[in-house]
């Protein structure tokens, strides 16, 4: 509200001649003597804005617009005025992974960690876990602190504007994680050898710029020669410089040369960046490192702060049930991995988009609609200490409320049976049309439609160590979702080798906790919806009975095997996407909080470093909806010779054993 001038001389005047108070001179007035200049006076400071008025309760917060506070709200009267609630605070976790009342029964074993990994404060992490950054692609958003660091690093953004870009718009190949080091260092010497002899042809013929070299009839050709054999050279030069300016990479790593260490460092920048990649130098990665590095922290705030606004507002729907994603401030903010449709059609009542609209709100009420206005305006947000504000993100949807009627379907996609490999060895290939989707309904209206797994072919060791196949189903057929199991721990079965459940660490051999959980990398993610099957009571009068399959939903970071292979039975999910799933279940469904399931799970295996026993004292943290979810698990399209699952240990011949182990490896 602007503040009130005092009136001018003018409408002073006005007052008092149109009021008959003031007497009528006789004589008109004779002009008054003059008076030696005086300095002109400085204009009087503007006034400040008047306060927004507070309001009467003990902690008001703050409801921001366009990048002010514009007002003050009591916490309990938010929603009434349509407000949502935003903990923009470095404390946060998702709704998941927060405490209830229940007190120590109610405490969250996973909270701490979560808090300590996304606000990079790697020293409060236990030696049992790996103390990594850059988690978000694996559901761990980086919090407002860390991103402001990033944001404002001015040395940092400037030493990404002063890399020539040009050698990463060349069209290369793209280059794997594994490629050979000896043929690279080659590939270097030569492409050195020939810009030597181009500079020293230049010199002698007295032009500045290589360039000019292409037009001579004898040096044109070797200064071609020198563009295509270096493009790789230039290209992994050019992307070694991005990484030595965000700290990735140290100075030993050969320079031009794509090694593992230079591999490593991609994949950790690909992760700061949440781009689905396994270290390879790809066409989309090399783009990206062309973007301006302020655009994208600027584009992990966003992706940081549409979270939180799903979280606070209670919202699943992101346009994947129509296949219709909209952006946030004219940004996609999602990989094509995270948008994929696994050729299934669009459901037929798909709920439009609301996360992508909520969270731009969002970012035009704090003021975030671009990086130096982000950057500004958070700076003023955090030293204001506002670790909780209002905003207003429109109306809920009619049919949300805390009782939703929700419903799960599974389509199983095209189902194969067929026993994957022929008599003489050779690996069969079966081309699925339709990859397998897991739909959250409410009522008839389709929230969300994601990519998910079914159950295949799975490598098994037999007790006589002995290694071959064994088909796991993904059970068809009506069940129901009566658990949900934050922060879950993978107990391992007695056929699991040592190699599997320890690992060679620079301090010694270590138990694989980063695989039993919990934890982002487990075998579970960091969350899971059990699938039970309804028995019928044993008496009549009785509660029916639930029997587990061993079949969930559940987070995973084994992006491949989700859009394009298959699981041990279980329906995957990206980490991010199961957390926000499971959050929006128990925001609006009756539920009842367990806590934490105690567990003793000792084990005892022999590594090459001598013994080792670990054990697992919980199994996460129990929530029971009240009444469950129903789940409808379809039987999908079955191709293939085989109708019906084959049963039974199929032994491998030795030959086959390692590639049937990687590609293990790599479906997760």
């Amino acid at each position: 509200m602007p503040a009130p001038r005092a009136p001018s001389l003018v409408l002073v005047s006005c007052l008092w001649a149109c009021t008959g108070d003031a007497p009528a001179p006789a004589a008109p007035p004779r002009p008054p003597p003059e008076e030696p200049a005086r300095p002109e006076e400085p204009a009087p400071p503007p006034l400040a804005p008047a306060p927004a008025p507070r309001v009467d309760c003990p902690d008001p917060l703050p409801v921001y617009a366009a990048g002010a506070v514009a007002r003050e709200v009591c916490p309990e009267s938010a929603d009434a005025a349509g407000l949502t609630l935003l903990d923009l605070g470095d404390a946060y976790v998702p709704f998941l992974f927060r405490d209830g009342a229940e007190g120590e029964g109610g405490a969250q074993p996973y909270a701490p960690l979560y808090r300590a990994l996304a606000d990079e404060r790697l020293e409060d992490v236990p030696d049992d876990f790996d103390a990594e950054r850059f988690l978000e692609l694996f559901g761990i958003f980086p919090t407002f602190r860390v991103l402001l660091g990033r944001l404002g690093d001015a040395e940092r953004h400037a030493c990404h504007r002063a890399i020539d870009g040009a050698p990463l718009r060349e069209p290369i190949a793209t280059l794997p994680p594994w490629e050979a080091v000896e043929p690279q260092e080659e590939r270097v010497r030569r492409t050195r050898f020939l810009r030597a002899y181009l500079e020293r042809a230049a010199a002698r013929l007295g032009v500045e710029e290589l360039e000019a070299l292409d037009a001579d009839p004898e040096e044109g050709v070797h200064y071609r020669r020198y563009l295509r054999f270096g493009r790789v050279v230039r290209a992994v030069d050019a992307t070694q410089a991005h990484l030595a300016c965000d700290a990735l990479l140290s100075g030993r790593t050969a320079r031009g040369v794509f090694d593992r260490r230079t591999a490593a460092a991609l994949e950790r920048w690909q992760r700061m960046h949440m781009i689905v990649s396994n270290g390879s130098l790809d066409a989309e990665t090399r783009m990206l490192l062309l973007e301006d590095s302020r655009e994208q922290d600027f584009q992990a705030l966003l992706r940081a702060l549409r979270e939180r606004v799903a979280d606070a507002a209670g919202l699943i729907e992101d346009g994947s049930a129509g296949r219709r994603w909209r952006d946030v401030l004219g940004r996609p903010l999602d990989a094509p991995e995270f948008r994929f449709d696994a050729g299934q059609p669009a459901a037929a009542d798909p709920a439009p988009d609301l996360i992508a609209p909520a969270t731009e709100a969002a970012a035009r009420a704090l003021g975030w609609t671009d990086p130096e206005a982000a950057t500004a305006s958070l700076q003023r947000l955090r030293e204001s200490g506002h670790e909780r504000v209002a905003v207003d993100l429109g109306p809920p949807p009619a049919y949300h409320g805390p009782e939703m009627p929700q419903r799960v379907e599974v389509d199983r996609g095209d189902v194969v049976y067929d026993y994957p490999y022929a008599s003489d060895g050779r690996r069969l290939r079966f081309e699925a049309g339709r990859r397998p989707i897991v739909t959250l309904y409410a009522g008839d209206r389709a929230l969300v439609r994601w990519p998910t797994t079914i159950g295949g072919w799975k490598p098994e060791v037999s007790r006589t160590g002995q290694v071959g196949l064994r088909y796991k189903e993904s059970f068809a057929g009506p069940r129901v979702m009566r658990d949900l199991i934050a922060s879950p721990a993978w107990l391992p079965p007695p056929t699991a080798r040592a190699d599997e459940l320890a690992h060679r660490t620079p301090t010694g051999w270590k138990p694989r906790y980063d695989l039993f959980g919990p934890g982002y990398r487990s075998a579970y993610g960091l969350v899971m919806a059990m699938h039970h099957r309804v028995l019928p009571p044993r008496e009549e009068g009785e509660a029916p009975r639930f029997f587990d399959e061993g079949i969930r939903i559940h987070g995973s970071v084994s992006y491949g095997s989700i859009t394009n292979g298959t699981s041990h039975g279980c329906h995957r999910l990206t980490n991010h996407l199961a957390v926000r799933f499971a959050g929006f279940l128990l925001r609006h469904r009756p539920h009842v909080r367990h806590g934490s399931l105690r567990v003793r799970y000792r084990r005892r295996v022999v590594t090459r470093g001598g013994p080792l026993t670990f054990e697992l004292r919980s199994r996460g943290y129990r929530y029971e909806l009240t009444p469950p979810i129903p789940v409808n698990v379809l039987e999908g399209r079955v191709k293939g010779r085989v109708r019906r699952p084959i049963t039974g240990f199929r032994p491998l011949r030795e030959s086959l054993v390692g590639e049937v182990r990687a590609a293990a490896a790599a479906d997760g």
